[in-house]
Formats: C-alpha cells, structure tokens, sequence
C-alpha cells in the first residue's frame, strides 16, 4: 500500500542497512568492479524465522477488510517520533485517494510519512481471494528487484505467514566494503497476520480490527572473505485493518535514515474516510456552490429537505435582498443541481425576511410584502414559481409597524401535515395595551385559514414576550415563549398537528412554565419517536418527557428526568443546532477546545455528535462524536438527515457576503 509498505520504506531501509554494514564491514582487497547486475538468488536468507501454527479463522473474506474503490479518499494524522527522546515528535496529515487503474487501484498520497507526495506506487489489486501490488526494490544504482507483495489473503486466519522473499542476492551493483568488488545481501520479506484487536479511532471506539505486521530484514554480505558479515536491519509495517474501511492505523518502524543506531516510527491514525455512499468522519472540504453563470451563490437565509434534496433560499449574487432571491437545489452528496434566479420584476412585490417550508411535495415562501404577510407557491424542487399572485395570509393592521414575534425575524413560520404555521406578535404604537398580542395560526396548503386565532398573550404581558421558538414534528407543534412581566419565565404549548387543538398537559396550557431543566433561552426540538425536548443555551440538555410526549412535570409538579449533555459537549457560547431521524438525534455546535490534542494554542472548532434513542430515553454512554472541523472549511447553519450521512449547508464566513457551501459528516 502507498500509504504503507511501498517504495519509501524499502528505500530507507536499504540505505540504513548499507549505513550500518559500513561500519562493521573490514575493509576489503583489490581487483576491480563488476557491472551492477542482479545475479540468480541463493535458495535461502538465513534470516526468515521459524513459522507458527495457523491458528483460529479471522474473516472468509479479506477484500471486506481491504476496499478497492475508485475516488476513495482516507485522510490520516501523523506522528513522527525518534528513539530515546533525540527530538521533538512531529505531527502532519496525509491524504491518501484510489483511483481505478490496471485492474486495481493507484494509491496517491499527499504526504507519505511526512516526506511529502507520493503518486508513483503500483496498483494493488485483487485477484483470487489475494490482494496485492508488485513491490519495486531499488537495492543500489542499477540494481533492482521487483516483488509480488502480499497484504492480505482470503480466507485470514491468525498466524498465517506470506513469504514474499528469502533470498541471498549476490550482486547488489554497489561495493559497499571498499575492495573493488561488488557485494551481496541477505534479503527477507514477509507479512504475519497477528490476529485481531479492538482499538478506538477519533470519531469510532471499539473497533474490530485485524492487524498485520510485515518485515523487511536484511544482511549486507560483504564480497570479501576478509570482511565482516554486518548485522541483520529490520523494518517493520504495522497495518491495523477494518471490515469496510481498510487500513485504519498504520505504523512504520525503521533505522533512522541518517543515524542507524536510532529507530523513527511514524504512525498515522484514520480521521476521515469517504467513498460515493459510505464515509467515516467528515468531507476533507466543502462544495462552495456557483450558479450556471459562474457566480457565487451567497449564504442560505433557509434551507428545506425533501427526500432526497435540499432547497435553499439566498440573495440574488451581488444584490440587495428585496430585489429577489435564488432557490438552489442540492442533492445529499451537497452537489449542485439548480439554481434558479427569481430577480423582483418576475414578482408580483418585493419579498423582504422570507422562509421557506415544504408542504407536500412544493415548496412554499412565506415573506412579509406591502400588504402584510404573504405566501408564494413554488415546485418541489424550486425551479418553478406556481403562482405569480402571492396569497396573503396576515394583513398588516392599520397604523401598525412590522411584525415582530422575534428579534432576528418579523414572524415565526412551520409547517406539518400539509399545514401552515405562523407565529405574529403584531403590535400598534398608538393603541392600547391590549392591541399587543402574541397569536398561533393556521392555514391549509393554498393559504387559506383554518380555526381561530389562537391569543398567547395580550396586554401587557405581550410587551415582554422575547425568545419566541416553533417546532414542529408529523404529529405535534410546540411553542416556547419567554415572558418577562408580570410573571417571568419560559411558557411552552403543545398542539396536535392535524386537528390543530391544545393538548392536554400537567398544568393549564400555555401557562405552566418549562421548569428548571430549560430556564436558559434555546430552541426546542420535540421529536415523536424520542418523547424529548431538545433546550438550553450554553447548558444543552435533553428533557424526558412524558409517555405521552407531552407533559414536562409530573403530577406532583416536579419536573421530568432530564439527561445533560456529556461535559465535552456543553458550549461556553452559542448553542446547539439539531438533526434527526427516528433512531438518533444529531447536533452540532461549537465548541472551545484544542483541536487536536498536541496543539499548542487554545481554539475552538465545530463538533457534530448524535445520541441514539432507546426506549428509556438517551444516556451517557448513547453519545458520540461524528466528526470535528476547523472554522476556515465552513460555518454551519442547516443540517439535514439523509440515512447513514448529514448533509451540513453552510457558509464560508460569519458576513453579510458569504457564499453557499455544503459539507458531509458520516454516520
């Protein structure tokens, strides 16, 4: 393998040996010498040890623990270290891709054993059960051997031994003891399955692997009788494999290329893994999308998932916001599939905050216009406007400024169920108190009403609403709300998503608080399959809710069970962002640590994790990190769920002008 046993590790081993029989060989007598040719191999080394029993079956199938895929891509982190403490360790990244050539795959490396890239190894291929590449041995100028090198053989079994070498060479082309003639050596290579071990890997513990060990020994045979036989060197390749990763630790020992009395290992740890379907880790960098034009698509204002799609809402490239917007479609793999330009004389108004929500298979903008809060129609995949004539949905009260149900938002918007939510809090400067409202309402897919308005607050406890948050799942809407006088605290509410009533709860709806599990402001996820609330700022925990899904306190009014975060996963600023499906809840969110463990500096980066959901709610043990990445590939704003990946819709900075760019976190 490229990243393994190849061409650089016999090359360092061959000069460390050739260093290290300088210094025991005598010195020789003359003649003069020979042409650097390769003569026919003695039967043995001498120096291949005694073989073990076989022993218990490992796996049938050794190409499950060795893909051959074509644009797979292995990122890995390296450490170098030098024997005895001589000097510092050393760390570095190398990405390793296959790409199909010669009935196998090339292995490229961007930086082999931190020594920068490699692109000129053979293929590995496999055939009949045996995965393997023909090894080029360069033993000195003009003299060469080439070696079919065996990694792994179907079936494996513990103890089995691949003897890829074990010969005398007895003209290697150099004269290494000074008598004018040309030396020999002693060479022997072979690969011993180990057996098999659990390990842990950055963003997967308890791994199941199968580790090799291959060796290269050699013996410098001097060609004078009057010379000393020097001292058997060895290397030494460490592989630890995993059923459909392949290499997943990989340790090189060898003489140090330049004091052979000293031993240099590198070893370098999988972080990431990425094929077309499957992945481990994180995309090394993000898609920044462009239009068909060759502009930039500027940052989502929102994002919407439909099955096998997302659809974005942005500016106009280089163009204030009211003067129209772009829905771009991406497929799961973050790729561009459209971006369809929508400038303001195709409308029928300018569209000012707008948000996005699928119903059914279309799409639907909600933005506020001249005339209030209005809707537009569009396809599922946003390439086409249904209807050029907006429906408004909330006329704008006479006198009235704009609606404002959030500080970042004029209004609150979900839908469900082929239904529509909208969370106003309409206020009139010149009126009295009890023209302030905070008001739930309901409209079908073609933007007509559906029941009453439904009043939150009024009055004077209307002024102090802030911290509005909607979710909404297949089966129930919730509401959180803070109010600050004249009794402060979070408020919460629960709707059923089809009949659009308030569901019974613990306390008197809409007015029993959230409790000490979410003083803290954040938004509320409530997912049907999980009974959970998803809060906090700074605090992240989930909420164990009732059976029902509903109720935060028992009937003793004491709040539910909750389940904090573990303490890796409590940010110090900005909270969480969520994502799920039926079985796992995933989030994300930045966190304020080193980046990795040897780094010098404090920083920070954005973690993603999930927690998968059993009967009885998550608990410490059900977390886990799925990747980590640096700031500088991407900010992350929307996550979506699509199987055994996350698709992450993100921008290049935290600015007014950022662009559009999408990133994959495996699952």
């Amino acid at each position: 393998m490229n990243n393994g046993f190849g061409r650089r590790l016999a090359g360092a081993l061959v000069s460390a040996c050739l260093g290290a029989a300088m210094l025991t060989a005598c010195g020789g007598g003359g003649g003069s010498a020979s042409g650097p040719t390769t003569q026919p191999a003695e039967p043995s080394s001498g120096l291949l040890p005694a073989a073990s029993a076989v022993g218990a079956l490992l796996a049938e199938d050794a190409s499950a623990w060795r893909p051959l895929i074509d644009k797979a891509v292995y990122r890995y982190r390296g450490r170098q270290s030098v024997s005895g403490g001589t000097q510092r360790d050393s760390f570095y990244d190398n990405v390793v891709t296959q790409l199909a050539q010669g009935g196998g795959v090339v292995e490229n490396a961007s930086n082999a054993y931190n020594e920068g890239p490699d692109t000129d190894s053979p293929p590995v291929r496999l055939q009949a059960g045996t995965i393997s590449q023909q090894l080029p041995l360069l033993l000195a100028p003009g003299a060469a051997l080439t070696l079919e090198f065996v990694e792994l053989r179907s079936p494996l079994r513990s103890n089995d031994r691949y003897v890829i070498a074990d010969r005398r060479v007895a003209d290697i082309g150099s004269d290494v003891d000074g008598d004018k003639k040309n030396d020999g050596m002693d060479l022997a290579i072979w690969v011993q399955v180990v057996g098999e071990e659990v390990i842990d890997l950055p963003y997967r513990k308890g791994v199941r692997a199968i580790r090799t060990d291959a060796t290269i020994r050699m013996r410098l045979v001097p060609s004078s009788s009057s010379s000393t036989v020097s001292e058997a060197v060895d290397a030494r390749l460490s592989v630890w494999y995993a059923a459909g990763l392949g290499p997943v630790r990989v340790r090189r020992d060898i003489p140090h290329p330049n004091v052979p009395s000293l031993r240099q290992v590198d070893e370098q740890t999988l972080v990431a893994y990425e094929t077309a379907t499957t992945g481990l880790g994180s995309s090394a960098a993000a898609q920044m999308l462009r239009s068909a034009s060759g502009s930039a698509i500027p940052l989502a204002n929102d994002a919407v998932a439909f099955d096998n799609h997302v659809v974005t809402f942005s500016s106009l490239p280089n163009t204030p916001s009211a003067l129209g917007f772009t829905l771009t479609q991406i497929d799961v793999r973050g790729a561009l599939m459209a971006s369809t330009a929508y400038p303001a004389e195709m409308l029928a108004e300018r569209a000012y905050n707008g948000r996005l929500l699928r119903l059914g298979d279309e799409l639907r903008l909600v933005y506020v216009g001249g005339d209030g809060i209005s809707m537009l129609r569009f396809s599922g995949d946003g390439r086409s406007l249904l209807s050029k004539t907006p429906t408004l949905l909330v006329p704008r009260p006479l006198g009235s400024v704009p609606y404002a149900a959030s500080p970042s938002a004029p209004f609150l918007a979900a839908s469900s169920q082929n239904t529509l939510w909208l969370v106003t809090q309409p206020y009139i400067d010149s009126a009295g108190l009890d023209s302030a409202r905070l008001e739930l309402r309901r409209f079908n897919a073609d933007g007509n009403p559906v029941g009453m308005v439904q009043v939150l607050e009024s009055g004077a406890t209307a002024y102090g609403v802030r911290s509005v948050n909607l979710a909404a799942s297949g089966r129930q809407l919730f509401l959180t709300w803070y109010r600050g006088l004249p009794a402060a605290g979070p408020r919460h509410l629960v709707v059923d998503a089809a009949t659009g009533q308030t569901l019974p709860d613990a306390a008197p709806p809409g007015t029993s608080d959230l409790g000490d599990a979410c003083q803290t402001q954040g938004m509320p996820l409530l997912r049907d399959a999980a009974n959970l609330l998803a809060c906090g700022y700074g605090a992240e925990r989930l909420v164990t809710l009732g059976s029902d899904g509903l109720a935060l306190r028992t009937a003793a009014g004491a709040v539910r069970d909750t389940n904090p975060l573990p303490p890796e996963w409590i940010t110090s600023q900005g909270g969480l962002s969520w994502v799920s499906d039926a079985q796992r809840l995933g989030f994300y969110g930045r966190r304020y640590a080193k980046f990795w463990p040897e780094d010098n500096l404090e920083s920070s980066f954005i973690q993603f994790g999930e927690v998968v959901l059993g009967s009885t709610g998550p608990d410490a043990s059900s977390y886990r990190t799925l990747a980590r990445i640096e700031h500088r590939i991407l900010q992350p704003q929307y996550a979506f769920s699509f199987g055994n990946r996350i698709l992450v819709i993100g921008t290049d900075c935290w600015c007014q002008g950022g662009n559009l760019g999408t990133l994959t976190v495996w699952r």
